[in-house]
């Protein structure tokens, strides 16, 4: 454990100043670093890293760039979300598309997508044909979280984060990113993937 400790140690230095940070806070930082050091594997765009060293800085700026998590996710999951449905329904994938729409609501006729229906469309899609793993998440807990990430990402895209460096909102924002980034990572690892071949019918 004593190893571990000063692994972690070392590894917070890199991320959290000496100065205009109290050791109060330090400490909690370390916490929250040691708490998800065990996803950092998952973590391509180094999300929660990013979150740390801007909580010690006060960085607007490292908050606003996740915002670009997004855009790119947006752009993968139109791109491949037609040919994921041919994988996963065949013959049937319009009236597959048609019948997700209809139980997430979503009027708009077709792609692209604006971010939050695409996370309603996967979200069905993977509680239905359990493409990926979601544990340590429970259902409802997947679920609260990709419904949770369009309004995260309408924060970024507009620049509302000021107040996420202090208190609990801060706290909040970490505590998504904790248990979305590796959805995140394990979807675009599942669609990365893909092949795409015509259904036999």
């Amino acid at each position: 454990m004593a190893a571990k400790d000063y692994v972690v140690k070392q590894e917070v230095r890199k991320l959290v100043p000496y100065t205009g940070i109290s050791l109060e806070e330090r400490w909690n930082l370390r916490a929250k670093y040691a708490g998800i050091r065990d996803k950092l594997d998952e973590d391509r765009q180094e999300v929660l890293k990013t979150l740390i060293h801007a909580k010690a800085t006060r960085s607007t700026k490292e908050l606003e760039r996740l915002g670009a998590l997004f855009a790119n996710l947006e752009e993968e999951l139109n791109r491949k979300l037609v040919p994921l449905i041919i994988e996963q329904y065949k013959c049937d994938w319009q009236s597959a598309l048609d019948q997700l729409k209809s139980q997430e609501g979503i009027k708009k006729e077709k792609g692209p997508f604006v971010i939050g229906d695409l996370l309603k469309l996967y979200k069905r899609i993977i509680l239905e044909q359990d493409i990926i793993e979601i544990g340590p998440l429970s259902k409802a807990e997947f679920s609260s979280i990709m419904d949770t990430a369009p309004m995260i990402r309408n924060k970024l895209a507009h620049r509302n984060v000021k107040g996420d460096l202090e208190g609990e909102g801060w706290d909040d924002l970490f505590e998504f990113f904790s248990k979305f980034v590796p959805i995140h990572s394990r979807l675009l690892r599942y669609l990365d993937s893909l092949t795409i071949s015509k259904p036999t019918c």
